[in-house]
């Protein structure tokens, strides 16, 4: 068990579970015996606006995330929204799948490519996991276990301070019980796939030399 904090940042929009991620995550860490701080952040969560959750785990004398030891990424976009918060010693597990922004509609402005994010991130980022939730999920069946498959495959980048094991622990304690079978095949097949580290699965693995 480690005696540093480790911080996680978790970004994405309304309606992806990005809060019910940070709320397991801190369950997880109270579990162990872990102090954890849960911090929040959002705009118009009801209609697709930006939301963000820090879950800060171990000891500390200050709530402020500094960089992020993880950004978790629901939504490109707001990955690339969040680089400030992001060093060489971030780890950025990305979803791949992609909300267009209704400032961005309103404006008549493209979204950016998703190469040129990918990019951006790269090149600030320690390391960066792709994650195609949105085939995951179509493999599930259910709707809205976005969120279960990225906590999966966090687990499988094996860098929290508990094991998976806890983690999921965390997320059954929070499943209604008519989704638990579909949150346990959201969260290993998102496990799996990171720790299989190949492509073709629905996610893949890139790290800075």
């Amino acid at each position: 068990m480690s005696e540093a904090r480790f911080e996680v940042l978790i970004v994405g929009v309304g309606g992806q579970g990005v809060l019910t991620a940070g709320r397991i995550l801190g369950d997880a860490a109270h579990a162990t015996g872990l102090p954890v701080v849960e911090g929040q952040l959002h705009g118009m969560s009801q209609r697709g606006g930006s939301v963000e959750c820090s879950v800060l785990i171990g000891p500390s004398e200050s709530s402020f995330l500094r960089v992020a030891d993880v950004v978790v990424g629901f939504e490109p976009l707001e990955a690339l929204r969040a680089i400030p918060k992001i060093g060489p010693r971030t780890r950025v597990l990305l979803n791949t799948g992609r909300i267009v922004p209704d400032e961005l509609t309103r404006a008549g402005r493209p979204y950016p490519l998703l190469d040129s994010i990918l990019g951006d991130l790269r090149a600030v980022a320690g390391g960066l996991d792709l994650v195609d939730g949105r085939a995951v999920v179509e493999q599930v069946g259910v709707a809205r276990t976005l969120n279960i498959v990225l906590l999966g495959a966090l687990a499988g980048l094996d860098l929290l301070p508990f094991g998976g094991s806890a983690l999921w622990r965390a997320v059954a304690g929070r499943c209604r019980p008519e989704f638990l079978q579909a949150n346990r095949e959201a969260f290993d097949l998102g496990q799996a796939g990171v720790a299989a580290q190949r492509e073709g699965a629905g996610v893949s693995r890139e790290r800075q030399s």
